[in-house]
């Protein structure tokens, strides 16, 4: 009877730590489920752009890529390869998206146009590199926009920026109908070459070409030395006259 005793009671025992032992593995499953549950955090990117040009051009779509620069990072619905395409009309913003996050971290994107420049269409070169960050929160994840650069060319510095805008231009509206520039700027002539808007409306009566000013101050030089010259003569005979007064005067 003693024997059973002690059996029953270390069966008893080893049911209430098999008992434990189970509540603790569900209570970690269960922990475990909720957070692979965690909603997921969604963002979309605002891109804009502003077009110079004709109606007829601005209807058309132009298109643009948003790439990532790892494979690991999620895209749009839609996306081929590493990239997504979109594309924008006319002027103004649309938001490029949405992508699901479902895991924190920074992730990386390049933005820029699939167009190229022709003789009909200036094209933005510019790429923006679009960097989000995503954070475990208490509800799930959080995804914002952690900082954009933008660079002119795939050489030149990167500068950050808050905002991503591509410019166009239709070439087309700087020309009229017949294919001439409206407003044609002149050329200058060569040189030394006088021409009828650089002569004085009245010149002298001889035909050459003179400035009024200019002979007018010949005119001043001409009087100035005349008056001199005369008083110098003057003054030559005075001392003359006195030198013959005082002759006489020796002489007497």
């Amino acid at each position: 009877m003693e024997i059973s005793s002690s059996i029953k009671t270390y069966i008893r025992l080893a049911a209430r730590v098999l008992g434990c032992t189970l509540v603790v593995m569900f209570a970690l499953v269960a922990m475990q489920t909720q957070a692979h549950a965690a909603p997921a955090a969604t963002l979309s990117i605002p891109v804009e752009q502003i077009f110079t040009g004709s109606d007829v051009q601005q209807e058309r779509g132009f298109d643009y890529s948003l790439a990532r620069l790892d494979a690991s990072y999620p895209l749009p619905l839609g996306y081929v390869g590493d990239s997504y395409t979109f594309v924008l009309t006319g002027t103004g913003a649309q938001m490029i998206g949405p992508i699901t996050f479902s895991n924190s971290g920074l992730y990386t994107y390049e933005i820029r146009s699939v167009e190229t420049d022709s003789e009909e269409l200036s094209v933005d070169s510019r790429i923006y590199t679009v960097i989000i960050a995503v954070r475990n929160t208490e509800g799930g994840f959080s995804a914002e926009i952690y900082a954009v650069y933008v660079q002119s060319s795939a050489d030149s510095e990167k500068i950050k920026t808050d905002q991503i805008i591509f410019e166009k231009e239709d070439l087309r509206v700087l020309e009229d109908t017949d294919g001439e520039d409206p407003d044609p700027i002149p050329t200058p002539p060569p040189p030394g070459t006088i021409t009828n808007d650089q002569r004085p409306s009245q010149g002298p009566k001889t035909g050459d070409y003179a400035e009024p000013l200019t002979m007018l101050l010949a005119m001043a030089i001409s009087a100035t030395l005349a008056f001199f010259a005369l008083a110098l003569i003057y003054m030559d005979r005075k001392g003359e006259k006195e030198s013959e007064k005082i002759r006489e005067l020796i002489m007497t």
